[in-house]
C-alpha cells in the first residue's frame, strides 16, 4: 500500500478496513480506502472525515459520498462534503444542480440559511435554464427578501421570478417586500396572499370565509408548494375581510388562524378594483360625487383610446412621419 501497488481485490479491502475501523489507519491505508472502497453513506463519511484530517489522497471520495446522500435523502454534513467536493475542482452539473436543490428545499422548509456564496451558485444555474425550477424561484426570492439592496443581476432574476410564478399563478406574501427594489405584477398587488407552511408528515384542512357576508367556514383550495406550504390568494373589496383557519386533519384541531383585509397596495395605486371599491361606497347616498368619480373614469377612458387605439391609417400616418415605407404597413 505504501508503494501505492495494493491491488483492488476484496482481501486487501477487507484487512485495510479492519484497520481503519480499529482507529489505525495511516496515510496510506486511508488514500487505498478512498480509492477502492464503498460501503455504508455514513461509514463513507467517516472515511472522508479521516482522509481530510490526515492529508490522505482522497481520489473521487467525496464525489461518491455526495452522490450517495443525494441519492439517499441523506443532508447530514451534507454541505461540508459539497465542499470537499469543491476543493477537488469543478463539481458535476448534475451533482450541482442536486445539492443546491436540498439547499433551496431546507432554506425554504427548515430555515437553514442560504449563504451569499450559495445564492450567487443558484443565481448562475438560473441564468443558463431556460425553464427555472419553482423551488429555485421561490428560494431566491425569499433570499432577495432578506437583503437589504439588489445589485442589478438580483433585480433581472427577482422579476423574472415573480413573473414566471404569476403565470402559475403562484404568489408569495414576501415578495410584496420587495416593492421599490423591483417591479412587481399586477396580479401579485391586487390580491390579498394567505401563506402556512406546515410541519413535515402531517396533514392539514385549510378553510376561510368572507365577512360580511359568510357565517360559515368552507374548504379553501390551496395550492400545495413542495409538500408543505399552502399558498391562497383573493381579491377582496372594500370593507370584505377573510378569515383563514388551519386545521390538523388527524386531529381536527385549529393549528393556526389568519384575517386578511383588502390589499393597500391595490388601494394605493388606484386600480380597477379601488375605482370599482369606491364606486360602491358612493351609491350609499353621495350622489354628486359619484357623478364626478363616473365622469373622472369616462374622461380617463377617452384618453386611454386616443393614446392607445390605432387604426390602419393612423398607423400609417405615423410610420410616415417616421420615415418608413407606407407600403410596408399592413392593414393588420
Amino acid at each position: 500500500m505504501q508503494a501505492d501497488k495494493a491491488p483492488s481485490d476484496e482481501l486487501f479491502r477487507k484487512l485495510a478496513l479492519a484497520v481503519f475501523r480499529a482507529g489505525k489507519a495511516d496515510r496510506a491505508i486511508l488514500g487505498y480506502l478512498a480509492a477502492h472502497y464503498n460501503g455504508g453513506i455514513g461509514e463513507m463519511r467517516s472515511l472522508l472525515h479521516a482522509v481530510t484530517e490526515q492529508g490522505a489522497e482522497p481520489a473521487d471520495l467525496p464525489t461518491r459520498v455526495l452522490a450517495g446522500q443525494l441519492f439517499l435523502g441523506d443532508r447530514s454534513e451534507i454541505r461540508w462534503v459539497f465542499a470537499c467536493c469543491e476543493q477537488r475542482g469543478a463539481v458535476e452539473r448534475e451533482l450541482a444542480e442536486a445539492y443546491f436543490t436540498v439547499c433551496a428545499g431546507e432554506y425554504l422548509l427548515s430555515d437553514i440559511p442560504l449563504t451569499s456564496d450559495q445564492a450567487r451558485a443558484m443565481e448562475d444555474y438560473a441564468e443558463q435554464m431556460t425553464k427555472v425550477p419553482r423551488l429555485y424561484a421561490c428560494a431566491l426570492l425569499h433570499y432577495y427578501v432578506s437583503l437589504d439592496a439588489l445589485g442589478a443581476r438580483e433585480k433581472t432574476l427577482a422579476e423574472r421570478f415573480l413573473q414566471m410564478l404569476a403565470e402559475q399563478d403562484i404568489f408569495l406574501p414576501e415578495s410584496k417586500q420587495l416593492a421599490g427594489k423591483v417591479r412587481l405584477p399586477d396580479a401579485l398587488l391586487e390580491r390579498s396572499l394567505f401563506s402556512f407552511r406546515g410541519e413535515e408528515g402531517k396533514r392539514y384542512i385549510v378553510e376561510s370565509r368572507v365577512l360580511p357576508g359568510e357565517t360559515a367556514f368552507r374548504r379553501a383550495d390551496c395550492t400545495e408548494l413542495f409538500g408543505r406550504i399552502y399558498l391562497r390568494s383573493s381579491v377582496l373589496f372594500s370593507g370584505e375581510t377573510e378569515e383563514y383557519r388551519v386545521l390538523d386533519a388527524e386531529s381536527g384541531e385549529v393549528v393556526q388562524r389568519t384575517v386578511l383585509r383588502e390589499s393597500t397596495e391595490r388601494i394605493s395605486r388606484g386600480s380597477a378594483y379601488a375605482r370599482l371599491n369606491r364606486f360602491g361606497e358612493l351609491l350609499g347616498g353621495a350622489e354628486e360625487e359619484l357623478k364626478a368619480e363616473l365622469s373622472a373614469y369616462a374622461a380617463a377612458r377617452e384618453a386611454r383610446s386616443e393614446l392607445f387605439s390605432f387604426g390602419a391609417d393612423s398607423m400609417a400616418s405615423l410610420m410616415t412621419q417616421r420615415g418608413a415605407e407606407v407600403d410596408a404597413v399592413s392593414g393588420n
